[in-house]
């Protein structure tokens, strides 16, 4: 993406409030900016909009893409994100953020939170696949162990693990992430493919 459109969108973006979120030029804009030209005070202006958008797939991008930001000191605002939203894919893709920034200590305060929702995700949602998805995959649990071989991103891999393992099979397998994020969709021959590959480790 070129700089021209990444200061385009910011200079929009910066004279939307209030702004419409069905606003297709706002949306756009969202979209079109380059993370990897950020700086502090733009970061801001995202942030801002974060915590005013109801639109869940705006706030996930802006997440997502706030999260690769490593030269902008975002930690506080990973923490507030992280007890503004719902759900865990979204929950962990703000740990992602914050473990960039917080000490060993303040991650693990986190995950023994994060671990005390996810046990009830069992009890009230047991077949929300799109959560476990996430947290399985290779930009979810597995990214943070690879990266910061914490403990408590090991054993929270662990319990979401089994809590996937005791899912119905009709919902197991039908969607994964790369390391950056994005969702892939597992066809019928992958399902087939992972099946055989779990029946030979028996």
């Amino acid at each position: 993406m070129s700089k021209y459109l990444h200061e385009k969108a910011l200079t929009f973006l910066m004279k939307s409030f209030p702004f419409s979120e069905r606003d297709l030029h706002f949306r756009n804009s969202i979209e079109e900016v380059d993370y990897l030209f950020l700086t502090k005070e733009e970061a801001e202006i995202l942030t801002n909009i974060y915590f005013e958008l109801k639109d869940l797939y705006l706030r996930k991008l802006i997440l997502k893409n706030l999260s690769r930001c490593k030269e902008i000191q975002l930690e506080e605002f990973f923490l507030k994100a992280y007890k503004k939203e719902r759900y865990l894919d979204i929950r962990l893709t703000a740990i992602r953020g914050y473990a960039r920034f917080a000490s060993h200590k303040e991650v693990e305060k986190v995950m023994q939170n994060f671990m005390k929702i996810l046990i009830k995700r069992q009890e009230n949602t047991p077949n929300n696949y799109q959560e476990y998805a996430f947290l399985l995959s290779p930009a979810g649990l597995p990214y943070l162990i690879k990266k910061y071989g914490y403990d408590c991103f090991q054993i929270v891999y662990e319990q979401a693990k089994v809590q996937y393992d005791a899912m119905e099979e009709q919902y197991k397998n039908r969607l994964t992430y790369d390391e950056e994020g994005n969702a892939i969709t597992i066809t019928k021959g992958m399902r087939n493919a992972i099946k055989k590959e779990d029946r030979n480790k028996l």
